[in-house]
């Protein structure tokens, strides 16, 4: 798992022999080994909805906006918010191969059902037919 998430963030980064990008990668990997959440990567039982995503991405703001009405009017939904800027985020996304961001991704009894990726991701009354 680690070895295909440093090939993919090197391809990313466009770092083919870039010595500080490979500096990078080693420390980000330290980094993963050390990492445990709370779900180890695997979405919930429950139906859920992740959203991958930066802070400076005008696209992702609009997700998040969207991801944020659709938990107000659905019920039992778990929501995730994953920035990629982040250790956390980043290997997340790349376990769900999200790395082009916004990426929103609808899980029922821990399957993937939907994915929406960059300006794809439709308005919540849309996305709510997936819940």
């Amino acid at each position: 798992m680690l070895f295909e998430f440093s090939i993919k963030f090197i391809s990313r980064v466009g770092g083919r022999g870039n010595l500080s990008t490979f500096f990078f990668i080693s420390r980000l990997l330290g980094g993963l080994e050390k990492l445990k959440t709370d779900f180890e990567f695997k979405p919930p039982e429950k139906t859920s909805v992740m959203l991958f995503g930066k802070k400076d991405c005008p696209l992702c703001r609009r997700a998040k906006k969207i991801l944020e009405r659709i938990e107000s009017g659905a019920g039992d939904i778990e929501k995730y918010y994953f920035d990629v800027d982040t250790l956390e985020g980043l290997s997340k996304a790349a376990y769900h191969n999200a790395l082009d961001v916004p990426v929103l991704i609808v899980f029922k009894n821990g399957r993937e059902i939907k994915r929406w990726r960059e300006e794809d991701i439709p308005e919540e009354s849309s996305i709510k037919n997936f819940l």
